[in-house]
């Protein structure tokens, strides 16, 4: 019976990882999300580990910047639509990747700046799809915290500098505007 119990027990405790979240952001006052700001969004206690956040297109960019040290999935309203009048997940603020977000996933957004940060570790299963930066250093990794497995699939970037020890990149059809590159730094 007590086998029972805490077989039960052990199954309620992990079903409760299994179902993740979908969060709403949007900075609109016309079309308001649960969050307004993506920094209020990663901060909240209410927003778990494997949630994800469907932040919304609008003419106003996503100005906060934020910290993400969870995974999540990060859904934007795409950067290249063709609709007249159309408008942006455009992020402006600088995004700073921390060791706890390793598994994340950036969707179908425009960004500025994209860091890693802290005094050491592995950003491990990062994807980031459907993206564009036109900015100097658009996604630029440390030598202290760097990617394995990192994928960069559809994106227009201007650069992207990873670390040496960061072998494993995967960079399928990018986009590298004008004279900047991909470069592996601190060689």
């Amino acid at each position: 019976m007590k086998k029972q119990i805490l077989f039960l027990a052990a199954m309620l405790i992990a079903m409760s990882n299994v179902n993740a979240t979908q969060w709403s952001v949007s900075n609109s006052p016309q079309n308001p999300g649960q969050f307004a700001t993506l920094s209020d969004a990663v901060a909240s206690a209410s927003v778990l580990t494997g949630d994800t956040l469907l932040v919304h297109p609008t003419s106003i960019a996503y100005s906060t910047a934020f910290s993400l040290s969870k995974q999540l999935t990060i859904i934007g309203g795409g950067f290249n639509t063709n609709k007249v009048g159309a408008f942006y997940t455009n992020i402006s603020g600088m995004i700073t990747l921390n060791v706890g977000c390793s598994g994340s996933r950036f969707y179908g957004f425009r960004f500025a700046t994209i860091i890693s940060a802290g005094t050491a570790g592995v950003l491990n299963n990062l994807v980031f799809e459907d993206c564009y930066s036109s900015t100097g250093n658009s996604i630029n990794f440390s030598a202290a915290v760097y990617p394995t497995n990192l994928v960069i699939k559809n994106c227009i970037v201007s650069e992207v500098l990873l670390p040496i020890s960061s072998l494993q990149a995967h960079l399928l059809p990018i986009v590298f505007l004008s004279r900047q590159r991909c470069a592996k730094q601190y060689r």
